[in-house]
């Protein structure tokens, strides 16, 4: 596709201005590899030599970025949610803002899938509208969820 990024450049982009401000040697090593190889493989100017793939998750954890992700579904025309939190347990109200994104993403599919063929079947609107209620009871979760929190919290002050 026209104007897609090269997962590997961006990889090595990634590799040598890590957010995680570790050094591409650390990267390497951190993936058990030599420094020599991983760069050969994210190189943007070489054809010859190729990345693991198996490698992209535990280098994505070791540069501190999922860009890769987001490129990767921009380019399958999709989108990639950060959401795990960062460290200990989810938050009542981070799963259920999670699971309104969810909830919204299947009714996205289902409607893609329902336009394949430029028509709406009755079926379909039915599948469509069970989804799309769904995300909304799940958004309307969240926002009860949050104004709870905040009652409880005025009435700490």
């Amino acid at each position: 596709m026209s104007g897609d990024i090269s997962i590997a450049s961006l990889c090595h982009r990634l590799v040598k201005h890590a957010p995680s401000r570790l050094s591409a040697e650390q990267v390497a090593d951190r993936l058990g590899m030599p420094y020599s190889t991983m760069m050969s493989g994210l190189s943007p100017l070489r054809n010859f030599h190729k990345f693991d793939v198996d490698k992209l998750v535990p280098l994505m954890k070791a540069v501190g970025s999922t860009e890769p992700m987001h490129e990767m579904a921009r380019q399958m025309g999709g989108f990639y949610v950060d959401f795990m939190p960062k460290s200990g347990g989810v938050h009542p109200i981070h799963a259920q803002c999670m699971e309104s994104v969810k909830s919204f993403g299947d009714m996205m599919v289902g409607t893609a899938k329902a336009l394949e063929d430029n028509i709406i079947t009755g079926d379909e609107r039915r599948k469509l509208a069970r989804l799309g209620y769904c995300a909304v009871g799940d958004i309307l979760t969240l926002l009860l969820q949050i104004d709870e929190t905040e009652a409880r919290d005025e009435g700490k002050a």
